[in-house]
């Protein structure tokens, strides 16, 4: 016997054609793919964090008095925690993490005279940030010393007992000596020297030592 169709049938029979239902094969996909989904869902976790975005570091940059600053940065969306880090040359010299404004004022002192730089990065429970660009800063000088002192143009030159402690130069010139306008020879740690508001050129300013003068000695951090 020859094979035959729904077709056959009804061209036989002379009855109305009809089809029949194919949307099993369509339900079992779908049935599969809510399983996958329903299985991916409950393994997948929930609420997802996206890790933070990059920080701006703000200040200390340049040349700064305090040997204990205090660093300020931009926030970084969706940081919680921010952690700053600080280098000389490429040393890791001061790390501090979980701080959670968005600043942070140092508790060690950094060395005065060099030029470290430091970054900032922002952290969630998605992960690390970005770092943000480095900045670089150098804390200024403190010292502020004279450290010797004498008067050349005398014959012989007479040279000064500097006591730091007490800040005091002691001289004595010879008896007669005309002291009204003597030029002192001097070296200093500071970043300038003035009698009054004149500043002094070592070998060049004349000052009048009738009676004691007074030697302002400014540092590179502006103290005296």
């Amino acid at each position: 016997m020859g094979a035959f169709d729904d077709a056959d049938l009804t061209g036989r029979t002379g009855g109305r054609r009809t089809s029949r239902p194919r949307s099993a094969p369509l339900a079992a996909a779908l049935l599969v793919f809510l399983t996958l989904f329903c299985l991916f869902a409950a393994v997948a976790p929930a609420g997802a964090v996206t890790a933070p975005g990059r920080p701006t570091a703000k200040t200390p940059k340049g040349a700064i008095n305090t040997t204990r600053p205090t660093f300020k940065w931009s926030k970084a969306a969706r940081a919680a925690k921010y952690e700053v880090r600080v280098y000389k040359g490429r040393t890791l010299k001061l790390k501090k993490t979980g701080i959670t404004r968005l600043s942070w004022k140092s508790s060690k002192t950094l060395p005065r005279g060099v030029s470290p730089t430091w970054k900032v990065r922002g952290r969630n429970a998605g992960g690390n940030g970005a770092w943000s660009k480095r900045l670089t800063f150098k804390v200024r000088a403190a010292t502020k010393a004279i450290t010797a002192f004498s008067f050349q143009g005398l014959s012989p030159p007479i040279t000064g007992i500097v006591t730091e402690a007490a800040h005091t130069i002691a001289l004595t010139v010879p008896f007669g000596t005309n002291v009204s306008a003597l030029v002192a020879t001097f070296s200093t740690t500071g970043a300038s020297v003035r009698v009054g508001a004149t500043l002094q050129v070592s070998g060049t300013t004349a000052n009048n030592f009738s009676s004691p003068v007074t030697y302002r000695v400014t540092a590179a951090n502006a103290s005296t």
